[in-house]
């Protein structure tokens, strides 16, 4: 990166621009989860108590993924300046996606993300291309989502009183294929991936299992338990990398 370049990618005006993206974004998640809170409080789903425990379980069980995504966005900080970071981590949550999108980007413009000097088109190339990866979401996920909750209510807990259509036998009897779904993926991980993938999916859950047992002496340890096995689960990669 150019000293012109890094001094625009680093300027107040995209910090300002950042910051102002990311406060939309922590607002959005505010009023949903009031949204959600009142819900429940009007239907009695759950108590106040309840609503506490799995909103701080919620809290904690992100500490492991967010740490994933800080320390690969520490990476392409470095490539890209932190403003572009945090505008596009703090929408779309993947910085894997996003190191991804600016690396074909970037090769789009015939530089190699990382091993060439970005000059300002080809940064210019990777912001565009990574903001319009992200529009897919903003089309996609409200067509996919209209109605889907009550969709799947009549599917996954039909009325008792009434005959199971067609559909719902249908979608009952794929619900009972799922898990050999789930193996076959494995497989095609371990195919394209390697075993490490595969052992640190099993370090993870190996270790969730133990947690929740041990969580029945601890009811303290239950709310760390998911964050502690995929934290343990990253730094286990390591090693798995390293034998494999």
């Amino acid at each position: 990166m150019s000293d012109e370049l890094r001094a625009f990618a680093t300027s107040p005006l995209l910090w300002i621009i950042a910051a102002l993206t990311v406060s939309i974004v922590i607002l959005q998640a505010l009023l949903f989860r009031r949204r959600a809170v009142a819900y429940t409080r009007e239907h009695g789903i759950l108590t106040e108590e309840e609503i506490k425990t799995v909103t701080r379980n919620g809290a904690i069980s992100a500490i492991g993924p967010a740490l994933a995504v800080f320390i690969l966005a520490i990476t392409i900080s470095g490539l890209l300046g932190g403003p572009f970071v945090l505008m596009r981590v703090g929408i779309i949550g993947s910085a894997d996606t996003e190191l991804r999108t600016a690396t074909a980007a970037a090769l789009i413009s015939g530089k190699t993300l990382g091993v060439d000097p970005i000059d300002m088109s080809t940064f210019g190339t990777i912001f565009f291309t990574c903001a319009f990866m992200s529009c897919g979401y903003l089309i996609w996920v409200p067509i996919m989502t209209r109605g889907l909750g009550k969709s799947l209510q009549k599917f996954l807990m039909p009325d008792p009183n009434e005959e199971q259509t067609k559909a719902q036998k249908i979608v009952g009897g794929l619900l009972m294929v799922l898990p050999l779904a789930m193996i076959g993926l494995m497989i095609f991980m371990y195919a394209s991936s390697g075993p490490a993938f595969i052992l640190v999916m099993a370090t993870a859950a190996i270790l969730k299992v133990v947690l929740d047992k041990l969580s029945a002496n601890a009811p303290a340890l239950k709310s760390w338990a998911l964050g502690l096995a995929v934290l343990v689960s990253m730094l286990s990669s390591i090693v798995w990398n390293m034998m494999f």
